[in-house]
């Protein structure tokens, strides 16, 4: 919780971060549901997001931050508390705290549905200013430590080793949302980049929206 708080609440740079590497501004114009992204328009922050379009924004992104942020901070600091005692603890509690395990195995899904080289795309849209690049690196380890952390509690080689359908299914689907991320990407560079005319920005605007209904289908995640 400590990690998440310090990145999301506290860091003021994080969320010109979030609005740049993520396409939250572009859904929050678009009608996917019944209510507004923001709870209230006159307060674009994000105390006034509301929750789906928060996980919606990251898992389109393909960061899937809310699914894991944090958690390989918390195992491993638990460790570094109580050392090799420690580490049977988490052990012990993956295998016989069905609450436990399951967090621990939705963290596992919320990994591997993400993909750390597309992110790095969506990162790149968020500018080389310092600040920028500090949370984009940041997230790279926080992922890197999350998922050492996961593999090394559940006793897996890789993400989702012991859900061998549910991690081929993954493994099917990944090739084409890649390339609507890519599609994705190129379509929010262009058109925060520069004055497009207006049937110009019809079209990429057509092309975002059906980025975003693809790769929320290929990944199977709303938020």
């Amino acid at each position: 919780e400590s990690a998440y708080r310090r990145l999301v609440w506290e860091d003021p740079d994080f969320e010109q971060y979030f609005i740049r590497a993520t396409p939250i501004a572009e859904i929050s114009r678009m009608e996917f549901g019944s209510r507004p992204a923001r709870r209230a328009a006159s307060a674009p922050s994000l105390g006034a997001l509301r929750a789906i379009p928060w996980t919606f924004a990251w898992a389109q992104s393909r960061t899937n931050l809310p699914a894991w942020y944090g958690v390989g901070a918390a195992l491993s600091g638990y460790v570094e508390r109580n050392g090799a005692a420690g580490r049977g603890e988490l052990e012990t509690a993956y295998r016989d705290w069905a609450f436990f395990s399951s967090t621990i195995d939705n963290v596992e899904l919320g990994l591997a549905i993400a993909d750390p080289v597309v992110s790095a795309r969506y990162a790149a849209l968020a500018g080389e200013d310092e600040p920028m690049r500090r949370i984009s690196q940041t997230l790279r380890l926080e992922r890197t430590r999350t998922e050492e952390e996961v593999l090394r509690l559940t006793g897996s080689a890789h993400l989702l080793d012991r859900s061998p359908r549910l991690q081929r299914s993954v493994e099917l689907r990944t090739p084409y949302v890649d390339v609507l991320s890519e599609l994705q990407v190129r379509g929010l560079s262009r058109i925060r980049g520069s004055s497009l005319a207006a049937d110009d920005r019809a079209v990429t605007e057509r092309l975002l929206q059906l980025t975003v209904s693809g790769i929320a289908a290929g990944l199977q995640h709303t938020g």
